[in-house]
């Protein structure tokens, strides 16, 4: 990542006010202390370099996996910010599923349960996903639950993970206002529009 980059998103973050979470949210996260380097107005204050940290290895991670065709499943349960996480799902030709239509055992039992997505028209793809991204982590325990026996990579918002072991890679700060869901959903966005114009420069290049 290049200074100017760095420079831009640090400001980007602080700006948005990612960096800031509720108190109420320490006590559900392990090893919380870690992320904090102060508090402001009765809120905690992050580390904005973790944050950093955090928002640029989900970029990275996102852009490898659809640079390999790799599925995501964008499950939403956060239903403020529903429109945008579903946008970019759908413009990228990946996989959603809202709250309502969520079947407990979708990913433990992928080959059964995915005919009754079917059948009430919700695309979930024909094949287990290679990753989970969810808002909302703290109220989607059990999806959570069910992506780490089968190995599934989740990536989410830590200030909301009731169990932050099962999240995978996590944005170390708060994604609760329309302008943080906003820059989050555009990372993604970019991320796997990244990702598979690399996979179209590998096959160009295996062509010559």
């Amino acid at each position: 990542m290049s200074k100017n980059v760095r420079k831009h998103l640090m400001n980007t973050i602080f700006k948005l006010g990612i960096s800031v979470v509720s108190k109420h949210k320490k006590g559900k996260l392990r090893n919380y202390n870690n992320y904090i380097i102060g508090t402001k107005k009765k809120k905690i204050v992050v580390n904005l370099d973790l944050t950093l940290h955090s928002v640029h290895s989900i970029y990275l991670y996102i852009q490898r996996l659809t640079r390999k065709n790799g599925k995501i499943l964008f499950i939403d349960r956060y239903f403020k910010f529903s429109k945008l996480l579903k946008k970019v799902a759908y413009n990228n030709s990946q996989y959603y599923v809202t709250n309502d239509e969520w079947i407990g055992g979708t990913l433990t039992n992928f080959i059964k349960i995915k005919w009754f997505y079917y059948l009430r028209n919700v695309n979930i793809g024909y094949r287990v996903p290679e990753a989970v991204v969810t808002f909302d982590n703290f109220w989607s325990s059990d999806i959570l639950s069910e992506a780490y026996i089968q190995n599934i990579p989740v990536v989410g918002d830590l200030s909301f993970t009731g169990i932050d072991k099962f999240t995978n890679y996590f944005i170390v700060g708060n994604l609760i206002t329309l302008n943080s869901v906003l820059f989050f959903t555009k990372l993604l966005d970019l991320a796997i529009k990244n990702g598979r114009s690399l996979k179209l420069k590998m096959k160009r290049k295996k062509r010559v």
